[in-house]
């Protein structure tokens, strides 16, 4: 560097400072020149690069969603009310704090006093003698906590049964492992008042009820991993055996747990949002027999679930015919998402192996009640067949506390200067999804893993995380692919959050696409990539076999169905000659028939009514 130093300062800035500055200044905007043209070479790339600022100060994509409230309120236009909208807040003035219910007349009353998770009550006022346009009733989880920690409320004025000095309303409640109490506040002038409190909720099978069933695969022969939630930190335990009446084996596990010390920041560590999640049960059954059918129960001491059923995978390299579904961007949307959930619970009961959901679960960014019901409402399905999960944004993405992520990610984890990736989750940085999920022990836990079913191999990589060369995801990446003996699994399907190809006109979001491209698109097409399926637009778009944005029949084929229940995107599609099908107006999923060794099918079918909208035939 001396020796250059030297030949710089004598030969081109000749001794004058001013025109060293000058040529050291051109000399970074002709390496900066390079460095843009080599990773935007696209054809619409200008109009990238000019519109992308406008854009990102207009809209962000990671922003879009509302959080939902615990009862999912909504305005009068039908939109949902955004739970991480201050506005939206009861109101609790600055004044004094009353408690009137020892004097009160008025009776406020739930039924039934206990409810199975995910149950309906009944709440009824009466008698309250003075009431307000303020007047709000609250629900509270447990029933000691603080009069601005409840998990929702109503304000009594908008309640349609409401005639002032009496009414009623129907709510949807899920077991958060503890007793609960509707509360009736009214405000006078500044001052809180507490009118009346109900009779306590339990849920049925109480703090010790099992709750959210969930299986896995590990990429093993012969295993199965079973999880589910409980207030309890007892032992777990799964008895399974060949019929329902005839459990006689039988397998304990580990259980952990989590607090808001472990989240990165807020709203996730905030002491009103945090929710104590219980405790998250592991249990693995190995030397299972190959495509057999067991029936299985799980829990310890007096709370069991009830008996359920899953067919084990078939031994790999097993060539039969399977099929899967696989989509993103879910979260609890109603009726968008319990549609969605209920068609795939038929697929599953009609022979579907298992569900690969890649990223953008729960949409809970902090708010962890939220993931009770997002898992309540996929328990159907997870209990069923192996639910395979990757990681999105709104589970990971943080710009604080880096130090707590258990991805173990460099600093505060992925920021490139070209890349939109905000504090889309709320704080979380995966804290909650790393707890309650385990998937197979093959990369870096459920963040990048691989996995083998049947002729596939399996890939779930992280967009969310560094994947450029070098890195330690790309890394892993490449020894992944390079292992794979084409003999035993022929074909590759690839699995990630944001899209590697998407045609949707959100310049940022295109911009992550084409470094995306640069960054792997060698490698994928270096190991023969059969498929990729993605998420994070809520929009369906299938590619042709597409290489460096050409169709060309050695390429791989490009899925986004980011369509699995979070609300529609409705972007205009960019004009490009790699898109086969596009819609960003549409609620479904995608169902994948592997066929044979040389021919796999895919299906979009609609949460409209069940037909298919878009298929192909992929051919290798």
């Amino acid at each position: 560097f001396g020796w250059v130093g030297c030949a710089i300062w004598k030969y081109i800035c000749k001794g004058d400072m001013k025109r060293c500055r000058l040529v050291l200044c051109l000399l970074l905007l002709a390496i900066l020149s390079v460095q843009i043209t080599y990773y935007l070479s696209a054809e619409d790339t200008p109009r990238l690069v000019a519109n992308i600022q406008t854009a990102v100060d207009q809209d962000r994509l990671g922003r879009l969603h509302p959080v939902l409230t615990y009862f999912k309120r909504k305005n009068e236009d039908g939109s949902y009310k955004d739970a991480s909208d201050t506005g939206n807040d009861a109101t609790i003035p600055e004044g004094l704090f009353f408690d009137r219910t020892a004097n009160s007349t008025a009776q406020l009353r739930v039924s039934p006093e206990v409810v199975p998770n995910g149950g309906i009550v009944g709440v009824k006022w009466r008698g309250v003698t003075s009431p307000t346009k303020r007047d709000w009733i609250g629900f509270y989880c447990p029933c000691y906590a603080k009069v601005d920690h409840y998990l929702d409320f109503y304000n009594v004025v908008d309640i349609p049964d409401n005639y002032k000095t009496y009414g009623k309303f129907n709510a949807q409640v899920y077991n958060l492992r503890s007793t609960c109490e509707f509360r009736y506040y009214s405000i006078n002038k500044e001052d809180l008042i507490l009118v009346a409190k109900s009779n306590e909720l339990h849920f049925a099978g109480g703090a010790e009820a099992v709750l959210y069933g969930h299986l896995s695969l590990t990429g093993h022969d012969g295993e199965m991993r079973i999880m589910w939630i409980s207030g309890v930190d007892t032992t777990p335990v799964v008895h399974y055996g060949y019929s329902n009446d005839a459990l006689k084996f039988k397998t304990t596990g580990t259980s952990r747990t989590y607090g808001s010390n472990h989240m990165c920041g807020p709203p996730a560590a905030a002491p009103e949002n945090f929710i104590n999640p219980g405790y998250s049960h592991d249990v693995l059954l190995t030397k299972l027999k190959p495509s057999s059918r067991y029936y299985y129960q799980f829990g310890a001491g007096e709370s069991w679930s009830k008996i359920y059923s899953f067919e084990t995978p078939p031994l790999i390299g097993n060539k039969d015919p399977f099929r899967f579904i696989t989509y993103g961007d879910m979260g609890i949307y109603g009726p968008a998402a319990p549609t969605v959930a209920e068609l795939v619970t038929k697929e599953v009961k009609n022979g579907a192996k298992f569900v690969l959901h890649q990223g953008d679960l729960s949409y809970a960014v902090g708010y962890s009640y939220l993931w009770d019901q997002w898992l309540s409402l996929i328990e159907p399905i997870s209990t069923r067949v192996p639910y395979m999960i990757g990681i999105g944004n709104h589970e990971q993405a943080h710009l604080i506390g880096g130090g707590k992520d258990p991805s173990k990610a460099d600093g505060n984890g992925f920021h490139p200067w070209w890349g939109n990736y905000l504090d889309d989750s709320g704080g979380e940085c995966g804290v909650p999804t790393y707890y309650r999920f385990h998937m197979p022990d093959s990369g870096n836990s459920l963040w990048w893993y691989s996995f083998d079913y049947g002729s596939v191999h399996f890939v779930m990589f992280s967009t969310e995380h560094n994947f450029t060369a070098g890195s330690k995801q790309y890394q892993w990446l490449e020894s992944d692919l390079a292992s794979v003996d084409r003999t035993v699994t022929p074909w590759i399907v690839l699995a990630g959050h944001r899209p590697m190809y998407c045609s949707a006109n959100f310049p940022p979001e295109y911009q992550v696409a084409l470094y995306m491209q640069k960054a792997l698109e060698e490698m994928f097409h270096k190991y023969k990539v059969n498929l990729g399926v993605y998420g994070h637009y809520h929009s369906y778009e299938r590619s042709c076999t597409v290489y460096k944005q050409e169709c060309n029949r050695q390429g791989m084929v490009h899925i986004v169905v980011g369509t699995a229940g979070a609300s529609v995107d409705g972007y205009p599609s960019m004009d490009v000659t790699w898109s086969e099908y596009y819609n960003s107006h549409i609620i479904g999923y995608g169902r994948v028939t592997v066929a044979s060794a040389s021919e796999l099918r895919w299906e979009y079918v609609s949460a409209d009514d069940g037909t298919v909208l878009d298929k192909t035939i992929i051919r290798r």
